[in-house]
């Protein structure tokens, strides 16, 4: 059965796509290939054929490219596409109506709310969501299967008949991942991991750095800026005198991810309460600090995030709007290594024995064995 993911904006290396499903396919058995922006070209990797095109980032751009991914597309005349964003399942409806292959679309947020608040002004949201949701009533009679990386992911497909599978962002556990065992007597250092801007915290971030009784305590983030405002955080960096207090690093392979973190003390998430997406978040990032035995601290307002670290008792809940209440709790943490100790281990038995890749992908290959099952394969 050959596979074939569309993206419209993840790159080859996206850590859902092409790390978690793209690989666990390729794993068990079936023939995947990826079409993506990408500068770096055509190649494989970890056995995944990558088809690049430049790719656009403005609205006119994206739906401009959507006449190229269709043709690379019906190129590779695959069984299935596995569509990433709204306008590559499009792409995935028009093939349907043309080839009459099978199409999934994967839902990584809520795509109507989603794409609302990152281009409309608040009082025109509400109806860009209508309008988004009719849409999409109109594209799921033309889709298989649609794929959930969140419980609240369905939200946009209430009471449609297509078929839903949950694949959640869990990390993955690679085998004898060593125990962290935290200790006093050393610079604590705080991680902020992935996609980072205004509306992730940096500024309160900072904000509560300044303000730790414990001015020790370091800052490590690792990632990259979404809104353009890398020059303004490090200026901010200045202003705040907090330059021998915070190392900023660009992206690290995935396969170095765990050794990281494994450096650090403590994981920090810092959603700001400014989006209906960030309320129903379930960021990657978590799982992989529970992984790695760090304590979290993360917003309260989050609602899955927040009930999966009550339920593991995994870190600290804290209003991500107020920097002295996350002063506070960094300091309470950085203060205690029994108590890093305790959060840390909760979280990393929880990943292993819950939020884990493993279960996910088990679903993620049952819903495409099931496909297989009723679709008709081509010789090849």
């Amino acid at each position: 059965m050959k596979i074939c993911f569309l993206s419209s904006m993840h790159p080859a290396t996206d850590k859902r796509v092409h790390y978690k499903e793209a690989v666990s396919l390729v794993k068990n058995g079936f023939n995947v290939s990826h079409i993506c922006p990408d500068k770096d070209g055509d190649r494989v990797i970890d056995g995944v054929r990558v088809i690049t095109y430049t790719g656009k980032r403005s609205i006119a751009g994206r739906l401009a490219q959507l006449g190229l991914i269709y043709k690379r597309a019906k190129q590779e005349n695959a069984d299935v596409y596995h569509c990433n964003e709204v306008d590559s399942w499009m792409v995935g409806v028009a093939l349907k109506i043309a080839t009459r292959k099978k199409i999934v679309f994967d839902s990584h947020e809520i795509p109507s709310h989603d794409f609302a608040e990152t281009r409309f002004p608040r009082p025109l949201r509400p109806f860009v969501v209508l309008a988004l949701r009719v849409l999409f009533r109109l594209m799921l009679p033309f889709t298989d299967r649609l794929v959930l990386a969140k419980r609240s992911a369905d939200l946009d497909f209430r009471n449609t008949a297509v078929n839903k599978t949950l694949v959640q962002n869990f990390s993955e556990v690679p085998e004898n991942i060593p125990q962290k065992i935290h200790t006093d007597g050393h610079d604590i250092t705080i991680v902020h991991l992935g996609a980072i801007n205004k509306m992730r915290g940096w500024k309160q971030m900072l904000d509560a750095l300044a303000l730790t009784k414990n001015t020790s305590v370091r800052l490590r983030v690792i990632g990259q800026f979404g809104d353009n405002s890398e020059d303004e955080f490090l200026a901010y960096v200045k202003e705040k005198q907090l330059e021998h207090r915070v190392v900023f690093e660009r992206w690290i392979p995935y396969s170095e991810v765990q050794k990281a973190l494994g450096a650090c003390d403590i994981g920090i998430i810092l959603f700001q309460p400014v989006m209906y997406s960030f309320t129903h978040a379930l960021p990657h990032k978590m799982f992989d600090y529970m992984l790695a035995g760090l304590p979290i601290i993360v917003p309260d307002f989050a609602v899955e995030v927040a009930e999966i670290t009550n339920e593991s008792k995994a870190g600290i809940l804290v209003s991500p709007t107020d920097p002295q209440k996350v002063a506070d709790v960094i300091d309470t943490l950085a203060s205690s290594a029994d108590l890093r100790n305790e959060y840390g281990s909760n979280g990393r038995n929880a990943v292993i024995a819950t939020y884990n890749w493993g279960q996910e992908e088990k679903r993620l290959v049952a819903m495409y064995e099931s496909l297989k099952g009723n679709a008709s394969c081509q010789a090849r």
